[in-house]
């Protein structure tokens, strides 16, 4: 970095807790209570004497704290008899780096640290920045392995790496460089992000992007390798045994390594450590891009297609094989010659046409269509080919009309004779509700390359990511209630479209292709989609879209002020300013999404400690929850304020005290209706979450207690709030 050193915020606190929180929470699952009681106070110890003005001490604190957590953790480790040896060292080592790189996040955050010793900040920053991906290959898959099947893992291990490469990997302006409009940051996106940093949209990166960097080439190749390379590698070692025995096991690891090396040639800026020449550049982005697709769509072919979609494919072999490849690989190819810029340049409109009506005949044949229904698939292809050398919406219409047609012929031959409940809907439900959420899928692409009206494109992305809510839990939940193991919806289908919805809307948001409505909506429904994998038959999705449209508020519906920043004309965001009312209202509606989301947090509570939760631990974790809900809101609007950081700590630290105390409350129950009219019914829990009622112990707290348990815990609660209470209004 050539700039000069300027201190300042740290600018990746986001990435990086995505990246090292699982890590922490590995570390507290493995090492238990004695872990998670270090780290507790021991971030209280820091919180206080940060702020109390030691910055000294809180700085050693922190140390001293990721210390004797690592030291806490390998004596649980040690101390279980179960675990081998091997395993003991790797976890020893990757808790020992995630240690030191969060002591260096930690180290980043104190600004005396920055003035008096600006190389080792930048150092830090640089391992930071840089750590993140490979711990994460490490203890993500730890972590997943605590939450998801053992066969699950490298998938979504695969969707963590990407996802980390996303914010970590590409090249991001160092938080103390003087030229912050040099590159953007990751996190920007769009138009602002990286790819468009010094004019940069190939693969390589320029000298401007170079210059302020965090990582250097080398960093960005290792980086690149770890997030390629990764999950294939997990995959192989769990099935090293029978990986050439059976052909499904090729496949996955063809699969699982083929994925991310396409998701890296294909993000802007993802192979950004290439050579600057251009050319050179260009050509060994398409080297590693073809075979990376080839190996996608041969993966696909043999993991998902057919092992999930066997039952769909009406030919027999040799012929379902060969349909099903031509298919793909006409697909392929056209998708290529498109992110390449070849069709109608090199390759002729008409021919690449032609081969799009082949591929689609061989499809539709091998799914069985019958010859009356064969112009449905053959229209869409036309109309998709005719779209893209006119750009006229009628093509596309009889694109989006042949491919409902063809999607009414499926749904009715495949589903429609069943007369089947699903939970407690009966098929025919579903199947209207899919075909209704086809037309916005089938509608959108071309609304959004026409530049159509924006409220029109966000009312049908909203109506979509609504039925998919349902839809989803509707057939992925029953599936872990009823029908004992048996695999209605694939775990990874909720995980794909949750992620397409996501990089749909922070595409189309940073393209201004939808209001912030929109992109505020569509966030929250497709992130709050993903709590259904961790416990399905609870079904979370609607208290989670409930808490996650009151969280994401502040983040969305205000457009924030930009000035010009830097020696090459970027921009630096500034806080968005609200009135007391708007502050007020933003806070009472996470307050009220966290109340109406009570049930969820206590079925996870119980998930996660296996047995039903006490009051206070179930109120501890709802404070929490309310902490958490409302950091967004503070450090969007009031990051500035001195006082109301320090009191959302303190309602953090309240929630980990009644975590650790659990005092119990002075009534019990709360479960029963009140005579209300209009079967009004506002109670505390249902008859299905009922915390247990604890009691105090009487050896500990002395005798004569009887009528006054409750008391005892809740006041040493009130002094360990009231003396943390002192040191935040100071």
């Amino acid at each position: 970095m050539s700039s000069r050193f300027v201190p300042g915020n740290f600018q990746y606190n986001g990435p990086v807790a995505l990246a090292l929180g699982p890590a922490l929470a590995v570390a507290a699952a493995v090492g238990g209570r004695p872990v998670m009681a270090t780290l507790a106070i021991g971030a209280m110890i820091s919180y206080m004497m940060d702020t109390l003005q030691y910055r000294e001490g809180a700085f050693t604190c922190s140390w001293l704290t990721l210390s004797a957590t690592y030291f806490t953790f390998v004596v649980a480790l040690v101390m279980d008899a179960e675990s081998s040896v091997f395993l003991i060292i790797g976890l020893c080592i990757s808790m020992m780096a995630v240690c030191a790189v969060t002591g260096m996040w930690v180290s980043l955050q104190f600004k005396w640290i920055q003035m008096q010793y600006p190389t080792v900040a930048v150092m830090f920053e640089r391992v930071v920045v840089t750590g993140s991906v490979p711990l994460a290959a490490v203890v993500h898959s730890l972590a997943l392995a605590l939450v998801v099947e053992a066969r699950d893992v490298p998938y979504f291990l695969l969707v963590s790496l990407c996802a980390t490469y996303h914010l970590l990997g590409r090249p991001v302006t160092s938080s103390f460089s003087n030229a912050k409009g040099a590159v953007a940051s990751m996190l920007g996106g769009g138009r602002s992000g990286a790819a468009g940093a010094g004019g940069v949209h190939g693969p390589g990166a320029s000298a401007a992007v170079l210059a302020t960097s965090v990582q250097s080439r080398l960093d960005g190749l290792l980086m690149a390798a770890v997030t390629m390379s990764a999950p294939a590698a997990l995959y192989a070692s769990e099935h090293y045994t029978v990986l050439f025995r059976h052909a499904l096991h090729m496949y996955s690891v063809v699969l699982l390594a083929s994925v991310p090396t396409l998701y890296v040639s294909l993000v802007p800026c993802g192979m950004w450590w290439l050579p600057a020449h251009p050319r050179l550049a260009r050509a060994l982005q398409m080297l590693v891009l073809l075979p990376a697709l080839l190996g996608t769509l041969a993966g696909f072919e043999g993991r998902v297609v057919f092992v999930s979609f066997r039952q769909f494919i009406q030919l027999h072999p040799p012929w379902d094989w060969i349909s099903v490849t031509a298919a793909l690989l006409g697909l392929g190819a056209a998708a290529l010659a498109y992110v390449s810029g070849s069709a109608g340049r090199a390759v002729d409109v008409t021919i690449a046409g032609a081969l799009m009506l082949v591929c689609t005949a061989a499809g539709a044949v091998a799914a069985g269509l019958p010859l009356h229904w064969l112009p449905a698939p053959l229209l869409a292809a036309a109309g998709l080919a005719l779209y893209y050398d006119s750009g006229s919406l009628r093509e596309y219409a009889l694109f989006a009309a042949g491919a409902a047609a063809t999607g009414v012929w499926f749904v009715r031959h495949h589903f429609w004779f069943l007369d089947i409940m699903v939970g407690t809907t009966h098929l025919h439900t579903l199947c209207k509700l899919l075909l209704v959420a086809l037309v916005p899928a089938l509608l959108v692409p071309g609304l959004v390359v026409s530049r159509s009206s924006r409220q029109l494109l966000g009312a049908l992305l909203m109506l979509q990511a609504s039925l998919l809510c349902v839809l989803e839990e509707k057939l992925y939940a029953p599936s872990h209630d009823e029908l004992a193991g048996e695999v209605m919806y694939p775990s990874w289908l909720v995980l794909a479209t949750s992620a397409a919805g996501l990089a749909t809307a922070h595409w189309l948001r940073a393209d201004a292709a939808i209001t912030h409505t929109a992109a505020w909506v569509l966030v929250s429904l497709h992130s709050a989609k993903l709590c259904m994998l961790l416990l399905p038959e609870a079904y979370l999705v609607l208290p989670s879209a409930l808490l996650s449209l009151a969280v994401n508020a502040p983040l969305f519906l205000y457009e924030t002020e930009r000035r010009p920043h830097g020696i090459v004309g970027g921009v630096l965001r500034r806080r968005v300013r609200l009135t007391p009312l708007q502050g007020l209202v933003h806070a009472l509606s996470v307050l009220a999404a966290v109340a109406l989301a009570r049930f969820a947090v206590f079925d996870v509570v119980q998930y996660l400690s296996s047995s039903r939760p006490t009051e206070g631990v179930l109120l501890g974790a709802l404070a929490l929850v309310l902490a958490a809900g409302l950091a967004p809101l503070l450090l969007r609007c009031y990051g500035s304020s001195p006082v109301l950081p320090r009191l959302l700590a303190l309602l953090a630290i309240t929630g980990v005290l009644l975590l650790f105390l659990q005092p119990p409350l002075p009534l019990r129950g709360g479960s029963r209706c009140p005579k209300l009219p209009l079967s009004l019914c506002p109670r505390l829990w249902d008859e299905r979450h009922i915390p247990m009622h604890g009691t105090e112990d009487v050896e500990v707290w002395g005798r004569g207690l009887s009528r006054k348990e409750h008391w005892p815990r809740w006041l040493l609660l009130a002094a360990c709030v009231l003396g943390a209470s002192t040191t935040t209004v100071r």
